[in-house]
């Protein structure tokens, strides 16, 4: 009997009533899923408001299939509350414990900063429903522009659009029963998923009925698709909540369902117009395991637990039932009587996916390509499970590895040997690309049937078939598989397979193999349970369906959670198997024993290997594979010739293209003719080839190409492709390689054969093979040459002279003349003598091809085109590009699309690499028009906002290898164009070519004189290349040298510099100057401090001037610098050159730095971190209160905290922005040098010191910063491993330099937030000498600073630190700008990223700030500690929170390169010299100690002397001691 359905129970306290029996299939049934009510409600008070409203009945006439299923209250906190401190701690909680997505997340934030309430708690959305009126409801969604919000006073529809698909579901105003303000209910359609409050709900695929759920609550978070609707009535505007966990497994369906990464798209928002049905009932679904019996219905007075496809996470759903019952039912049993086959997958799908990803996790390396290297073991993990039911002899053979052609037809036995030989071998056979699956078994009279089951049958030709039957009979020798039944190994013998018979079987429309391996697997899995495959099975949706299968893959390996009754279950429901045979034999029935499969995960066979039983009569065929399965056709042990199968006839494009469309429109029939095939194929053009409605060139081709690149069949034709040894057609990835001309006439013929193809035999493109082309424009050659194809149409042709690649167009013009165009991407290449020779060419490729032929009676009637016309297409930047602009305007052109004539598109160095991708996905036969042309117009290669004609439309490229392929092509289309003109018994000639003909404007005839012709070797060499990068230069072949060679002396970088001063800015600046140098000495009428401010500013007006000189050309100079890196840094370096010896000139004066290799100071190195830092602090400083910024302080005072002898709190040791991140140098000299040698002295680790020991500092970066709730510390360090054995000193220090300069202790007197116990160490760059410490110092900071992340793996050469060392001074001078230091880390691949868009906003610096010395620091740490910092010390935290904005992401780094240390603190390492000997061991060193000693003492009697001075630098300056960094803290790096 089936198991007992647990009856409803009625609310506590409320008398149990007796429901009118109701009938399974009658119209009284509702799938309902309503409101969880609060303790002490009334539960049944909502559905009888509603019920009749709803479905036309009281609540006691209807049936609730989804009951006791409720819907939970919303998990996050409405977005449009208050943004407290406290309530944004508590909403993140929320998020976390709803395992909220990152959309949601997003979007909930979007919502909040636009709309979230003031302090009365009111916001404008709340007065938009107040003005409405009571029972009013309203949600906020994204448009696809803006968050938008929509009151909702009827019933609605909403359109979820997104990834090219939409989605809808309805929100239902419903009014009470008794009165009141009406309710919302959404209703979800026929396979529709949702997720409401956090809870996941599926209407699923067998399931006509629509859904409904509500009332919805005064708020609800709803989710579709990676879209987020937030619902709120206006009690619930400031929704509030202590959050819900979400399981794993309501997790799981909601990354099945749901998009989580960024997803483009919108929503849309509309009444709807009609009244609404009433919600039909689902049927029931009962199905008997008799094939003679009549399915019958029974009364059924149970209510219903679980609908089929609908699975919530809920306390109130039933278990998954996995391992509830293990007792086989007997073939006269219901199956799935008490539950359909589809709620019974969607119950254990979930831990089925738990379990898959953890596999996944433990074994990826080996699950690379799955399940394509392990199909057999997957195979064979059921056979062994059902032969474990067996008796010996009636078993499944086991190979026991995976198998190819080639290994079939190996000499020698597999070893070790198939188990259970004689008996039903069914195994995977893979041929190269391809995989199919062999049933090998033995007939009644002891002879061996073959059977063939290939789910993409039209795939191989006749050669292959062959092989496939030869691999067959290979298997059997080397399995010994007729030892059982003939005796011995004597297989030669032994009657062998005459003929294998390729089985109908469904048939997969894509290209991906993985697909196609799946559907091999499943097959081979029902086969061996006994049931019969389902011909005409089609795959609703591919990923879900790859994502259910692998899942089944995996935990079929590892011999868990799969049995018979799940595999029935996933086969009924996705209708892989037919209804004809309901149910398994008994002994198919298996269920995985982990001990038992296990041990097999890796193919091991068992130790009974040499076992060979033979096989009586008696078991003959017990567990022989159905014969139930019609034949497609069979194929001899002979090679198979071409009339065997009809399909053998077909070509490369029939295969691949024309098969695919027929079978996604279900018209395909396997074996008919070339000729029937082809007229089916036109009787159904590809549609939905639009495109989409709010369509963006650049982004439509970005996200199609990377979409493209990842999809199996693409991605594997591409690794094919380009990993071939034998392969030399490829579209050549590096830069400076030319595209050969094969390889362009191969692209284009694979767009023109693509377009021929949907257009008339009185259109399409003329065509032909690159050797006939060749052969055309030899005179040598005498010889016959093939015609071109499709005579008269227009004809586009690749032709290379001197290097230069351009596209030849012959077409007819108006009068039916020949009229020759190129199409060239140089026009000023080739010189007047040159365009002659090109000319002439075509000229022979005109006549030797046949292409005039019919048109004129022949060849001496010809009219010959006096002249060729030289059009000029968008023109290239470097000389080796010809061919890709070649590929890119035939196609343009094919596609009816004008050309944007003379223009040069920006430098993008994404280009070619896209350039590349879509060249040989195009001859893979995986592009549509509308990626190409996305393509063409993204790049500019053609004019925007074109239109491409309905029979230039193609559904994909023509797929071709090679020149042989085109070949085949050009020969079918010969053909079929001799037949058709036969045919005609009058035919039109005049009419050629009208439907493909290609648009041209302009150009030039090639035998006038162009301005380029006269162009001399420099211009052409030298200058216009520099044009070019300047972007100076349209590519005009008219412009006389003269004018070019005047516009380039202008642009260089004296030229500009002189420019500047001519300028009313230049002047107004120049004048500021001169009045400074008249007044020198004169401090009384000049301030001091206006000569760094003027000097400043006349930087930044000159920055501004190059700014503007961009601004009127046409490349952007971000693009020239993500493309040409090396060039702008060259040259906008040069521009600083020549303008600083212009300010040097007046007496400017900067910081000057040692030589090259020399030691830098560490107020060198604070200055050129302050200079940066100084530049991005004041990008968005609002003066007064500012809470966000960079932490500075003068290294002098850096010093004096982290010296042992500081001991007290002085309130003039001052940092600017405390408690901001701070790029700290942190130095390692002298004194502090001296601890850490005694240190290691008293530990035993003496270190012995060479010449030069009195050099034995070191700087390093610190970068202190407030991040969750505490302060961390992460340490970049050029020689990491020199204070490796100390780190927790240094670490102690650290923190005392932030607590004695009130960095930490800013509105943080009783240490609410304190230092972590652990600290980071970042891994950068080593340096390779012992005098670089200070510029890795500088480099790090700097690309810190930035928001940039530090390359790992690339190393600082010599080169790097000339340029570094340069830039360092021109950082100090204040001449470096943001774009130039970012070009510098670009070019030189010092930072991980490689576009300006990954530096932010907030980091681009118009230029440095000057430095001069510490005065400079000093004076900008007091006006921003006196202006701003003090004042926000008077604000609550609450109040005025930090900024914290421009902290280090350190997240970005990889894992590898950040290594969190846990501190120990050691009270050794804090401590005073406590006797004369450890004092005596520390001033060993030499001079280097003693004045560092003689500074501490100094110190300690100024920190006791100052007193109550106001001013503690000026007391500084009484004291002599202003110079103390300068002298004092000279270091060395590490050798």
């Amino acid at each position: 009997m089936p198991p007992k359905r647990k009856s409803s129970k009625e609310p506590s306290g409320s008398c149990p009533t007796k429901k009118k029996r109701i009938e399974i299939d009658s119209e009284n049934r509702v799938r309902w899923i309503r409101p969880r009510t609060a303790p002490g409600d009334d539960d049944l008070e909502i559905p009888r408001e509603f019920a009749r409203g709803l479905f036309g009945r009281d609540w006691d006439q209807v049936e609730n299939a989804l009951d006791p299923i409720r819907m939970e209250f919303a998990p996050v906190c409405s977005p449009l509350g208050r943004l407290t401190k406290k309530a944004s701690e508590e909403n993140t909680m929320t998020h976390r414990m709803n395992k909220s997505s990152p959309n949601l997340k997003s979007f909930w934030k979007k919502v909040n900063d636009k709309w979230r309430g003031g302090k009365g708690g009111r916001t404008p959305i709340w007065r938009i429903l107040d003005s409405l009126g009571p029972g009013v409801a309203g949600a906020g969604f994204w448009t696809g522009n803006e968050i938008e919000f929509q009151a909702l006073e009827d019933d609605s529809r909403i359109t979820v659009t997104t990834r090219g698909q939409r989605y809808q579901f309805d929100l239902l105003r419903v009014q009470p029963g008794s009165g009141g303000e009406p309710r919302y209910f959404i209703e979800l359609p026929h396979n529709g998923s949702i997720s409401v409050n956090g809870q996941t709900i599926i209407n699923g695929y067998n399931n006509p009925d629509r859904l409904l759920i509500g009332p919805l609550n005064t708020f609800a978070v709803i989710e579709v698709r990676g879209h987020t609707i937030f619902w709120w009535m206006p009690a619930g505007l400031q929704y509030n909540t202590q959050g819900r966990m979400v399981s794993d497994q309501e997790s799981l369906r909601r990354e099945r369902i749901h998009y989580n990464d960024d997803v483009e798209g919108y929503i849309r928002l509309d009444d709807i117009a009609v009244p609404r049905p009433l919600l039909p009932r689902w049927p029931g679904y009962v199905l008997t395991a008799s094939d003679d019996k009549e399915e019958e219905e029974e009364d059924v007075e149970e209510e219903i637990e679980e609908d089929e496809d609908l699975a919530l996470n809920n306390d109130q759903v039933a278990g998954t039932g996995m391992a509830e019952d293990n007792v086989q039912p007997t073939d006269g049993q219901v199956v799935f009587a008490d539950i359909h086959p589809c709620a019974y997958l969607e119950q254990n799908l979930p831990a089925l996916r738990k379990e898959a990803e953890s596999i996944r996790q433990e074994a990826v390396d080996e699950l690379k390509n799955f399940p394509q290297d392990l199909s057999q073991a997957i195979i064979e993990a059921v056979l062994r499970a059902i032969n474990v039911r067996q008796a010996n002899t009636a078993a499944f053979g086991l190979v026991g590895r995976e198998l190819n052609d080639v290994e079939c037809l190996r000499d020698g036995y597999f070893y070790p040997r198939g188990t259970h030989p004689g008996r039903p071998l069914i195994a995977s056979l893979r041929l190269e690309n391809h995989t199919v699956l062999l049933v090998l078994q033995r007939q009644a009279d002891k002879t061996v049937s073959m059977h063939v089951f290939d789910h993409r049958n039209w795939i191989l030709g006749p050669e292959q078939r062959n092989r496939i039957f030869l691999a067959g009979i290979g298997l059997l020798r080397r399995t010994r598989w007729w030892g059982a039944i003939h005796g011995g190994d004597a297989e030669c013998s032994a009657p062998k397979p005459g003929k294998a018979l390729w089985v109908q079987c469904s048939q997969y429309p894509g290209k991906s193999e993985s697909v196609g391996v799946c559907l091999t697997i499943l097959s081979a899995w029902a086969l061996a349970m006994g049931l019969e495959l389902n011909q005409k099975f089609t795959i609703a949706n591919e990923e879900q369906f790859k994502g259910e299968v692998r899942d089944l893959f995996y935990v079929a390996l590892q011999g868990k959670t799969l049995d018979w009754k799940l595999m029935l279950a996933f086969f009924r429901c996705r209708k892989f198997v037919s209804d004809r045979v309901p149910m398994p034999p008994p002994n198919r029935r298996f269920t995985l024993d982990d001990a038992r499969i296990n041990e097999d995960m890796r193919v091991n066979l068992p130790h009974d290997t040499d076992r060979r039983e033979r096989i009586g009569e008696d078991s003959r065929g017990q567990d022989n594979v159905s014969g139930n399965h019609a034949a497609a056709d069979q194929t001899s042990g002979n090679i198979v010739g071409v009339g065997e199968f009809l399909s053998d006839g077909w070509n490369k494009r029939d295969r691949m293209i024309r098969v695919p469309r027929l079978l996604e429109v279900g018209a395909f029939r396997s074996q008919i003719s070339r000729d029937e095939l082809r007229q089916e194929y036109l009787k159904h053009p590809v549609v939905g080839l639009d495109l989409p409605q709010k369509f963006k060139e650049c982004a439509y081709f970005r996200k199609e190409i990377e979409a493209l690149l990842e999809e199996n069949g693409a991605s594997a034709w591409l690794d094919g492709l380009r990993n071939a040894e034998d392969n030399d057609t490829l579209v050549p990835s590096t830069e400076g390689q030319y595209v050969r001309e094969d390889e362009v006439h191969l692209c284009i013929a694979s767009v023109v054969l693509a377009i021929t193809e949907r257009q008339s035999m009185k259109g399409g493109f003329s065509m032909m093979g690159i050797n006939n082309l060749s052969l055309c424009q030899f005179k040598e050659y005498t010889g016959p040459i093939g015609h071109a194809t499709r005579f008269g149409r227009p004809m586009l042709l690749p032709l290379v002279h001197e290097n230069h690649t351009v596209l030849v167009v012959m077409q007819l013009d108006e009068k039916r003349r020949p009229h020759l165009s190129v199409v060239d991407s140089r026009i000023w290449q080739y010189p007047k003598e040159h365009r002659q020779m090109v000319y002439a060419k075509a000229l022979k490729i005109l006549m030797r091809s046949a292409w005039w032929r019919n048109v004129y009676r022949d060849e001496d009637s010809l009219q010959l085109p006096p002249k060729a016309t030289w059009i000029p297409s968008a023109q290239q930047r470097d000389h080796w590009t010809c061919g890709y602009y070649a590929i890119a305007n035939a196609w343009a052109l094919a596609m009816g699309l004008e050309l944007n004539s003379m223009d040069m598109p920006p430098r993008d160095p994404r280009f070619i690499p896209d350039m590349r991708n879509i060249a040989h996905l195009a001859i893979g036969g995986f592009v549509d028009w509308r990626l190409i042309y996305s393509f063409l117009w993204c790049y500019r290669i053609v004019k925007p906002d074109q239109a491409v004609v309905a029979s230039r439309r193609f559904g994909s490229t023509t797929p071709l290898s090679n020149e042989s392929d085109i070949d085949m092509e050009l020969e079918d289309i010969a053909f079929d164009e001799d037949l058709y003109w036969l045919e005609q018994e009058h035919p039109d000639w005049g009419i050629l070519g009208q439907e493909s003909a290609v648009t041209l404007h302009g150009g030039y005839p090639h035998d006038t004189n162009f301005a380029s012709d006269s162009w001399d070797f420099d211009i052409r060499h030298n200058i216009i290349p520099d044009l070019i990068l300047l972007s100076r230069y349209d590519g005009s072949p008219l412009t006389p040298g003269c004018v070019l060679k005047e516009l380039w002396k202008s642009e260089q970088p004296a030229e500009i510099a002189k420019g500047f001063w001519k300028t009313t800015i230049g002047k107004s600046m120049r004048s500021k100057i001169d009045k400074l140098d008249d007044s020198e000495g004169d401090s009384e009428d000049e301030p001091e401090d206006t000569v760094p401010s003027v000097f400043q500013n006349t930087v930044r007006a000159f920055f501004k001037h190059l700014e503007k000189l961009d601004a009127t050309k046409k490349a952007s100079r971000h693009n020239l610098i993500e493309s040409a890196p090396s060039d702008f840094f060259s040259r906008y370096f040069n521009y600083m050159n020549a303008f600083e010896q212009g300010l040097r000139k007046d007496n400017f004066e900067v910081m000057e730095l040692p030589g090259m290799k020399e030691l830098l100071s560490d107020c060198q190195v604070t200055s050129a971190i302050a200079s940066v830092v100084e530049a991005i602090d004041a990008i968005e400083d609002t003066g007064e209160n500012y809470q966000g910024g960079l932490a500075l302080a003068e290294s002098t005072q850096v010093s004096m905290a982290r010296a042992e002898s500081c001991t007290e709190d002085l309130p003039w040791l001052i940092v600017s922005r405390a408690r901001r991140c701070w790029l700290l140098p942190f130095v390692v000299h002298k004194e502090f040098a001296g601890e850490i040698e005694a240190l290691r002295e008293k530990g035993g680790m003496h270190v012995e010191r060479g010449e030069g020991s009195e050099n034995t500092g070191h700087i390093f970066l610190v970068v202190l910063q407030e991040e969750e709730g505490e302060f961390r510390s992460y340490i970049l360090d050029s020689a990491r491993d020199y204070f490796k054995d100390v780190r927790d000193f240094l670490y102690q220090r650290i923190q005392k330099t932030a607590r004695y300069l009130h960095w930490s202790t800013h509105r943080n007197d009783s240490r609410d937030v304190d230092f972590s116990d652990s600290y980071w160490i970042v891994k950068v760059p080593r340096q390779n000498n012992n005098w670089a410490c200070g510029y890795h110092t500088i480099l790090n900071a700097w690309i810190l600073a930035l928001g940039l992340t530090p390359n790992t793996e690339e190393e600082v050469d010599e080169d790097d630190y000339q340029i570094l060392y340069a830039l360092v001074q021109k950082a100090l001078a204040g001449l470096l700008s943001w774009e130039i230091l970012v070009t510098f880390l670009f070019c030189r691949r010092l930072v991980r990223e490689s576009s300006l868009q990954d530096v932010p906003e907030n980091r681009r610096f118009l230029s440095t700030v000057r430095q001069f010395g510490e005065d400079d620091i000093g004076n900008f740490v007091k006006d921003k500690f006196n202006n701003s910092d003090q004042y926000l010390a008077t604000d609550p935290e609450n109040d005025k929170p930090y900024d914290h904005g421009l902290n280090v992401d350190f997240t970005k780094m990889d894992k590898k390169d950040l290594k969190e240390i846990e501190y120990k603190e050691f009270e050794a390492l804090n401590r005073r010299y406590e006797s004369e000997e450890e004092e005596e061991l520390l001033e060993g060193g030499g001079a280097l100690f003693r004045s560092s000693h003689a500074f501490r003492n100094s110190f300690m009697a100024l920190s006791s002397d100052i007193g109550e001075t106001s001013d503690p630098l000026e007391f500084l300056d009484r004291q002599g001691l202003d110079d103390i960094s300068s002298s004092d803290v000279e270091m060395a790096c590490p050798g």
